[in-house]
């Protein structure tokens, strides 16, 4: 009888491990095919849509024959996404020479119909404050001279051309030639600026995971301190293609 009873506690020892492990089972199952499902429905929720992606040299694509936004849209089914990147493109127009560059005044010609606008600029900006040649100005500018006054411009600018449209802001990449005591002030200037306009923001400066003070990164993902190369974009398509995700 004792034998029994040890063989029975036994059993049911083993019969509750059995079922705690199908039920550890059925709930990861279940929390795979969750986000199974919620991934093919963010992927679907692109697929044939259009995007206008407007920004400097890194957007351009210089350095690579695949910009992190060609890799984005070939994940995220884009029917097409338009390249407004122009090399040495600014935000703020200074002088005559940024007429064709600047994104303040750039941004009213792109395509009407996006359903995804997005803006990743400022590095030439932040050289040129670093370097003194104009101000970051204040959070209620308006003008396209100053830092503020031209992101003011162009995030409610894009609201009013776009007012039922996904908008969304990419900081700069940090470089090389900026230390980020110089340049951290004007990406948080950006940031407030959008946040002003409730406008998400993907903080590539802070949260890129490419480090340009850093030898082996420089190697790695760019090599002129500056623009990203191939595996650059590649890793910068990660973070982006998660934060396009979201919207």
């Amino acid at each position: 009888m004792k034998d029994m009873k040890i063989k029975m506690k036994n059993l049911n020892t083993t019969t509750l491990l059995i079922l705690s492990a199908l039920f550890l089972f059925s709930a990861c199952a279940s929390r795979a095919g969750q986000d199974q499902k919620s991934d093919q429905q963010s992927q679907k929720k692109w697929y044939g849509k259009k995007a206008n992606w407007i920004g400097d040299s890194i957007v351009y694509g210089h350095g690579t024959n695949k910009p992190y936004w060609d890799i984005i849209r070939t994940r995220l089914g884009f029917s097409q996404v338009r390249n407004y990147g122009i090399s040495g493109s600014t935000m703020t127009k200074i002088n005559a020479s940024d007429a064709t560059k600047s994104v303040a005044l750039r941004y009213m010609n792109m395509d009407n119909d996006a359903d995804l606008i997005v803006i990743h600029v400022g590095c030439n900006d932040i050289g040129r404050m670093i370097a003194g040649q104009y101000q970051m100005g204040s959070l209620t500018d308006t003008v396209t001279t100053t830092w503020y006054g031209a992101c003011n411009t162009v995030f409610s600018g894009l609201i009013n051309k776009y007012p039922t449209k996904k908008i969304a802001v990419i900081t700069p990449l940090p470089w090389q030639s900026a230390t980020r005591i110089q340049a951290t002030p004007y990406i948080n200037a950006l940031i407030d600026s959008a946040h002003q306009y409730n406008l998400p923001v993907l903080d590539l400066y802070n949260e890129s995971g490419i480090c340009p003070y850093n030898s082996k990164h420089v190697t790695a993902f760019m090599p002129d301190g500056l623009h990203p190369n191939t595996a650059g974009h590649k890793r910068i398509a990660d973070r982006v293609e998660e934060f396009i995700r979201g919207l």
